[in-house]
């Protein structure tokens, strides 16, 4: 068995010291990434209680997305689907908030 020297321990404290200190940056940049990441991704639900005066049928208009990408997907599905039951003659209830 070999005994490490004065220098040896040293230089092995140091290079453990900037090994934590490089492990901490990465880490404090992930949650920096993290953080950007669930600022930047939203999420959208919506739903509208439509109604059908001549049937007496009711329908609920839902769509949710997550993200840069589901947000925008969310508003249009909805949309279409509002869009689509007023043309088949339901209303829209309101609600009494």
């Amino acid at each position: 068995m070999s005994k490490k020297c004065g220098i040896g321990e040293y230089i092995d404290k140091e290079m453990s010291k900037r090994d934590r200190k490089i492990r901490q940056l990465r880490f404090a940049v992930a949650v920096l990434f993290g953080v950007i990441y669930a600022l930047l991704s939203g999420c959208a639900s919506f739903d509208t209680q439509m109604h059908n005066p001549g049937t007496g049928q009711d329908y609920k208009c839902e769509a949710f997305g997550w993200g840069w990408a589901g947000t925008p997907a969310a508003i249009i599905l909805h949309h279409r689907c509002v869009t689509t039951m007023r043309e088949r003659g339901y209303v829209e209830v309101r609600n009494a908030d």
